[in-house]
């Protein structure tokens, strides 16, 4: 037994009502939570919090390092010396200096990333209701016989504007942070931790708090401070190859993990849904284009048949 015609062209406005009413009380964005979002959201959260905190620890690591090579760099030690104690630091100073702009400019970017996300899961739900609104309005304009297309074709273009960005905001975005860290987690972070590690070591041996050794008196005090630049200026040239491979693993590791992987991510998810949209909402406007263009050539030869 056939369909009324009527309710047939009812179900699609009725089903779109429904989520539109779901998605302003809030249902909607509840059963999205219980199917895994909220816990999504919590993830990527901690993950953020916990690399902004190894970043400025990090970062501290590198300005004391920084500022230490500063005034060995600057000072003066006699004849001859001096040339060589700018020689030993110079080269170091300069990478110290590159991976200290980069963990800086890291750590924005991770702060930054936070709030967005933060911004994300409080508008998502307007992009979504204004979506589902229009989509609403359009199916109940294709109900009317004498409906104005371009209206239509206007309020489906906007609707689909809209249904891109909350499938952004609720998916595209928390995806690619979390697909970031998973790479992060096997690709970056053992080798950058023991960087870090190894950093923060050659930090303490090149500056310990107390040095042992210091004699009493100005003078004294004034050699022990001679001593120590020209130790610290030998021990830096020592490790000069191994203190830049260290700080280019930092380099290295903070762009992955900051820009390269959630941006490449971010592009591959947002293609995927693109293509995906192509096909849902491409399709459906070819068919529309179709049906108007035989409703043309049928005004235009009303005796022609196809």
């Amino acid at each position: 037994m056939s369909q009324n015609p009527v309710k047939k062209k009812l179900i699609q406005p009725a089903i779109i009502g429904l989520l539109f009413l779901l998605s302003v009380t809030g249902l909607f964005e509840l059963s999205m939570d219980k199917s895994g979002l909220d816990k999504l959201a919590d993830s990527n959260d901690r993950y953020l919090t916990l690399a902004s905190q190894r970043a400025l620890t990090t970062f501290g690591v590198l300005t004391g390092l920084k500022i230490g090579l500063a005034v060995i760099e600057g000072s003066e030690i006699g004849v001859g010396v001096n040339l060589q104690v700018g020689d030993a630091v110079q080269a170091a100073y300069d990478y110290v200096d590159i991976a200290w702009r980069t963990v800086l400019y890291s750590t924005v970017i991770l702060a930054g990333i936070k709030y967005l996300l933060l911004a994300a899961d409080y508008i998502d739900q307007w992009f979504l209701q204004a979506a589902l609104f229009l989509l609403f309005v359009s199916s109940l304009l294709n109900l009317l016989k004498n409906k104005k297309k371009k209206a239509v074709l206007i309020i489906n273009h906007c609707a689909q504007i809209s249904i891109l960005i909350a499938v952004v905001l609720f998916l595209i975005l928390p995806f690619s942070i979390a697909g970031g860290r998973l790479l992060s987690n096997h690709i970056t972070k053992p080798s950058v931790s023991k960087a870090e590690n190894d950093i923060a070591d050659f930090k303490a041996n090149a500056f310990p708090q107390k040095v042992p050794g210091t004699q009493s008196g100005l003078w004294g005090k004034v050699n022990s401070i001679k001593d120590q630049i020209v130790k610290i200026s030998e021990f830096v040239g020592t490790k000069s190859q191994q203190l830049s491979v260290w700080l280019m693993k930092i380099i290295a590791g903070y762009i992955f993990d900051c820009l390269i992987f959630p941006f490449l991510l971010f592009i591959f998810l947002f293609w995927l849904v693109k293509i995906a949209g192509y096909y849902i909402f491409g399709l459906q406007n070819a068919q529309t284009i179709k049906s108007e263009l035989a409703g043309l050539i049928q005004k235009a030869y009303p005796d022609s048949k196809k």
